[in-house]
C-alpha cells in the first residue's frame, strides 16, 4: 500500500510525503514511526488549522483520509504598566527619574526564543536610560516584566502628557 500526504496549506512544505507499507491484513491498524515530513514556517499564525488529504492505494482501490492539526506559534500581549516616581508621590515631576514596569504575556501555545523588548519615544522631555533589552526565552502563557528607567526633562512643563511606544518580538512574531 502507498499513502500520500498532502495539504495545501502555505505554511507548510511536506518534505516526505510518501510512505509504503509492506501488508496490512484486514481489519488491522497500522502504525508508521517517523512517517512523513514536514517544514513548518517560522511566522505561522498562533492555532492556525492546518487540514490534510491522506491518500492510500493497493494499485486497484484507493482511500482518502482527512484530518487537521492546530499549529502554535507564539503571540505577545501588554499586560499592563506601572510607573514608579523617585520621590513616590505618585507623579513624575520635571527633572525627576522614573521606573516604567511593562508587562508583556506570550499568550501564544508556542514557546518565544530570544525574545527581545525595545522602547521608544519621540518627545525630547523624555530621556530613555535603555531601549533595547534581550529577555531570553518566554515560555507560553508565561510573564515578564521590564523595567525601564527613563527621566523627564526640567523642561518639561506640569501636565504634559507623554507617549512611550513599547515593541516585544521573537523572530517574526511581534506587537506594539
Amino acid at each position: 500500500v502507498t499513502a500520500i500526504l498532502r495539504t495545501d496549506c502555505d505554511y507548510i512544505t511536506i518534505t516526505d510525503a510518501n510512505e509504503t507499507i509492506d501488508r496490512i491484513e484486514g481489519g488491522a491498524i497500522v502504525n508508521l514511526d517517523n512517517a512523513f515530513a514536514m517544514d513548518i514556517t517560522d511566522d505561522v499564525p498562533n492555532l492556525m488549522k492546518a487540514d490534510f488529504d491522506l491518500t492510500c492505494t493497493d494499485g486497484t482501490d484507493t482511500w482518502v483520509s482527512r484530518f487537521a492539526i492546530r499549529l502554535h506559534a507564539p503571540e505577545f500581549a501588554f499586560v499592563g504598566t506601572v510607573i514608579e516616581d523617585s520621590n513616590g508621590d505618585g507623579h513624575v515631576d520635571s527633572g525627576e527619574t522614573a521606573i516604567a514596569h511593562v508587562t508583556v504575556k506570550n499568550t501564544g501555545l508556542a514557546t518565544a526564543p530570544e525574545t527581545h523588548f525595545s522602547v521608544f519615544c519621540d518627545a525630547p522631555e523624555i530621556t530613555l536610560v535603555q531601549n533595547e533589552f534581550l529577555l531570553g526565552t518566554i515560555a507560553s502563557n508565561s510573564e515578564l516584566t521590564v523595567d525601564i528607567p527613563f527621566t523627564i526633562s526640567e523642561n518639561a512643563l506640569l501636565g504634559d502628557i507623554y507617549e512611550i511606544g513599547f515593541t516585544v518580538a521573537s523572530g517574526h512574531y511581534s506587537t506594539s
